[in-house]
């Protein structure tokens, strides 16, 4: 398995990425069919709406980005913008995660996002824009 920075050398034009380690089962998730889509917040990409990704855009998602194993290629098939408190029940059922309703995915993702956003010197608010990427 190529390393991290060899697949990006390899294919500049697409983004390599994957969840941290403890998060593995996400990537389980994704190959298996059940997560169909990626949140993010929005501040965190330090991007304007004209640079999120579009239809038709592919990436590489690794299993693990710190020492990956596997890879899978994934094609973006639309990116919505929302904010936290009005997530859709298309993005929960999507990202695949838990019991795939909107409390549910609020709960999960509001819980990281409060404990992580700090870390890297953003605020969560219940207002703030979630990017949501839908693939297959």
């Amino acid at each position: 398995m190529a390393k991290y920075g060899e697949l990006q050398a390899k294919y500049p034009d697409l983004e390599v990425w994957g969840h941290p380690a403890e998060y593995t089962d996400l990537y389980d998730l994704t190959v298996s069919g059940q997560k169909t889509a990626s949140s993010y917040w929005f501040a965190e990409d330090k991007c304007d709406m004209d640079s999120l990704d579009q239809a038709g855009d592919r990436s590489i998602m690794l299993d693990n980005p710190d020492q990956p194993t596997r890879e899978v290629l994934l094609v973006t098939d639309k990116v919505i913008v929302e904010k936290f408190s009005d997530i859709s029940a298309e993005t929960a059922y999507a990202n695949g995660e838990g019991n795939r309703t909107v409390a549910d995915w609020q709960r999960i993702f509001g819980d990281f996002w409060k404990k992580y956003l700090p870390t890297v010197g953003l605020e969560f608010s219940e207002d703030g824009l979630v990017v949501t990427e839908f693939f297959h």
